[in-house]
C-alpha cells in the first residue's frame, strides 16, 4: 500500500531539504516515475522492496510536516489524497495495480454494496 502512497505527486516537491529524500529522489523519482516500477534502493538497509517504499513514504511526509505510519494513516484516507491517486492512474497509467483495486471497487464491489 506505501508503494501506491507514494504516487501522490504533490508530496515530492522540487526543492527538497531532507539530505535523505535528495539520496531517494536521485535514485527515483516518484513524482514523475511509476512508484511500483521502484527497485530497492539498498538490499543491506532495507531487506525488501517493501520496506524502502515505507521508508520513502515516511520521508516524504515528514519534509511535508505530516506523519504516516501502519498505525496512523489518516492522511492517506483523505478524500483528496485518494484523488490524487485515481487522477495520476487516468492521467498516466502509473500505479497500474492501485488502478485494478480502484476498478474492482468502483465496477464490482460498490453496485453490489448499493443493491
Amino acid at each position: 500500500m506505501e508503494t501506491w502512497f507514494l504516487g501522490n505527486r504533490i508530496l515530492l516537491r522540487p526543492n527538497v531539504q531532507s539530505e535523505i529524500l535528495q539520496t531517494y529522489r536521485r535514485f527515483y523519482d516518484v513524482s514523475g516515475e511509476d512508484p511500483e516500477m521502484m527497485e530497492n534502493i539498498d538490499r543491506n538497509q532495507f531487506s525488501t522492496k517493501a520496506r524502502f517504499h515505507f521508508a520513502y513514504l515516511k520521508e516524504l511526509f515528514k519534509e511535508n510536516h505530516m506523519k504516516y505510519s501502519k498505525k496512523d494513516t489518516a492522511e492517506v484516507c483523505k478524500p483528496l489524497y485518494l484523488n490524487r491517486l485515481i487522477e495520476r492512474y487516468g492521467n498516466s497509467g502509473h500505479l497500474a495495480s492501485f488502478g485494478r483495486w480502484y476498478e474492482f471497487v468502483t465496477t464490482k464491489l460498490l453496485p453490489n454494496i448499493q443493491k
